[in-house]
């Protein structure tokens, strides 16, 4: 697992972008995003990426907008600080998280 930890406008999600047009053959990489709005917004920015590899956040917590694709599927969570902050209903102050390969 990568983790990218930038500033505001420090180019997270085009290093997201990057990471998902980089898919090895027979995996495909899907972007969570905070909102649905902004999986629009990426959607028509990226028209090179397919529609729905963009989802948002509800999305992903429903298992519904990727319920029958591929099973070689990877998730990319964008601003994952403010899905957490949406999650928990408070500003969440530190996470840890165990290595993985890939």
């Amino acid at each position: 697992m990568k983790v990218e930890v930038l500033s505001r406008q420090g180019g997270k999600t085009t290093r997201m972008l990057e990471w998902m047009r980089s898919a090895p053959p027979g995996e495909t990489r899907i972007c969570v995003c905070t909102t649905g709005e902004e999986a629009m917004r990426l959607l028509r920015e990226n028209p090179d990426l397919n529609t729905w590899q963009f989802i948002s956040f509800a999305e992903a917590l429903e298992g519904t907008a990727t319920r029958g694709r591929d099973r070689n599927l990877v998730y990319g969570l964008d601003n994952l600080d403010i899905m957490l902050s949406y999650w928990f209903s408070w500003p969440v102050g530190m996470v840890t998280m165990t290595e993985t390969e890939g």
